[in-house]
């Protein structure tokens, strides 16, 4: 079982994390867009800074996957969080403590407009979720 409760009690404790949620149902997608709806605010995310996986690079490989998908699979163990800029150093040295690695994905904007960037070319930022483990589950084998 993965848990991130040590690692988001170790965050609420730094004075900048505003916010956090686990990216388990509904992945980055769920995650993302609840702190947005409970913030009123709006979202940018760079693509090519989300840490993926190798199993789910795995996955995306097999079955072809939307980046929806990807953003959308559950991601237990996985901790999102609200962090002020002047934060950031604090924050990076207090998961490297743990033995892990901060990664800064985009930023909550002011502006309602939720939006990723993949490729250079900004898209909307799915509003729901569309989680690939049914379909994958459901492929038959051979």
């Amino acid at each position: 079982m993965q848990s991130c409760v040590k690692e988001a009690l170790e965050l609420a404790g730094i004075e900048g994390v505003d916010a956090m949620h686990d990216a388990t149902e509904g992945g980055f997608v769920s995650a993302l867009n609840e702190i947005a709806d409970a913030s009123n605010l709006g979202l940018s995310i760079n693509w090519e800074s989300i840490p993926i996986p190798p199993e789910a690079q795995a996955l995306n490989a097999s079955f072809n996957l939307s980046p929806n998908q990807i953003l959308s699979m559950s991601s237990t163990g996985t901790i999102l969080a609200a962090i002020k800029p002047e934060s950031k150093q604090k924050v990076t040295d207090a998961l490297k403590n743990l033995g892990l690695t901060a990664s800064w994905i985009g930023e909550f904007t002011k502006s309602k407009e939720r939006t990723f960037t993949k490729d250079k070319k900004a898209r909307a930022f799915p509003s729901q979720p569309d989680d690939p483990y049914a379909m994958i589950l459901a492929e038959p084998t051979s």
